[in-house]
């Protein structure tokens, strides 16, 4: 677990926790992260250039032209640097003045996880953030992780009222039971990640390598003709990921509708409607509850890959990150419960001793 405050000490209102190692007043520079296509794309170049001299074969100079074109789009649509001021109630973009409040962010991971290893804290890295109104923010710095574990510390839990009419039937029935404080309730959040950052950098990239490639193709009908026209060709697949790649952080992965999901923890144990996943459980009824844990499946997404992964005797299942409240906030919530045995059965079982 990353060394952020408990959840359920957290208040579940809009005022933040500010501990001693608190940030406010200060600010942290961002940037832009490229991406690591670009990474790869940037020594490549060279390399196929370094190639066609040593060789004297134009195909390995026609395939550098994409590559190229990439690297110049990034570039070219590169964000700004900008610092990040933390304020007592909220953050401040300083380049766009965007105000964020604290009780207002709904998605926070640190290099697409949201249980981020130790040495995450103490390294560059890059943080996602989405707030209620759809704000979406990515930038890499080399104090990320300090920045993701302070926010994680000031953003309450929340309890959202207004669910899906299976579930509020069951939240009333938790709130007529229990203490409305214990009670917690998440509903899914219109946007998971930044559908569009990606997408006109990947047009761009199209244009551009079309305008170099084509023309080498239909002037040489020979081999270096048919070479450019094939990198161009490979260019476009690549391009292609691209909007895939993004268009699959509009939603979550596997799910082709996630705006009915309404999640509810309580002392009772987790309810939750996610897709074509319904059920409740109780807490006793759990074998393993794991904040973290790898996404089971394929994905060409750079979106965050990580679910709480929640086992139960004879099946397993996933929350996803799609919900008003950051998955680390939920996860933390959910493991407090978990293992201090608030059920219904434990409080009998005490009484009864």
């Amino acid at each position: 677990m990353a060394p952020h405050a408990s959840a359920l000490s957290a208040q579940p209102g809009g005022d933040p926790v500010v501990d001693s190692d608190s940030l406010v007043g200060t600010g942290v520079t961002f940037r832009d992260p490229p991406g690591m296509l670009f990474h790869i794309c940037v020594p490549v170049i060279p390399i196929l250039l370094l190639l066609a001299l040593m060789t004297m074969q134009p195909g390995f100079a026609f395939a550098a032209a994409w590559p190229v074109c990439y690297v110049f789009v990034t570039l070219l649509r590169r964000g700004p640097t900008q610092d990040l001021v933390f304020q007592q109630d909220r953050v401040v973009f300083d380049f766009s003045g965007r105000e964020v409040p604290y009780a207002s962010i709904q998605g926070l991971t640190i290099n697409g996880e949201i249980e981020p290893a130790p040495a995450a804290f103490t390294k560059a890295g890059k943080l996602d953030l989405v707030a209620s109104d759809g704000f979406v923010f990515t930038g890499a710095s080399t104090d990320a992780g300090k920045v993701y574990e302070f926010l994680i510390e000031q953003i309450p839990i929340g309890r959202t009222r207004k669910l899906s009419a299976r579930m509020t039937k069951h939240l009333d029935e938790q709130l007529a039971t229990f203490d409305h404080d214990l009670v917690h309730s998440f509903a899914a959040r219109a946007v998971i990640g930044n559908p569009h950052s990606n997408v006109l950098r990947a047009a761009l990239t199209m244009l551009l390598a079309a305008v170099v490639l084509v023309p080498l193709a239909l002037a040489y009908p020979t081999t270096a003709g048919v070479v450019s026209f094939t990198y161009f060709t490979f260019g476009c697949i690549f391009s292609l990921i691209g909007f895939s790649d993004r268009s699959v952080r509009t939603r979550p992965p596997g799910m082709t509708t996630w705006m009915a999901s309404s999640l509810i923890v309580s002392p009772m144990g987790i309810a939750v409607e996610q897709g074509d996943l319904i059920g409740k459980m109780r807490w006793d009824e759990i074998v393993k509850l794991q904040c973290g844990a790898p996404m089971r499946s394929f994905q060409l997404s750079r979106g965050p890959k990580q679910s709480i992964n929640i086992t139960i005797k004879g099946a397993s299942f996933m929350i996803h990150d799609l919900y008003d409240r950051p998955l680390a906030v939920i996860g933390d919530l959910m493991l407090d419960f978990w293992e201090s045995g608030k059920t219904e059965e434990s409080a009998a079982e005490d009484l009864h001793q």
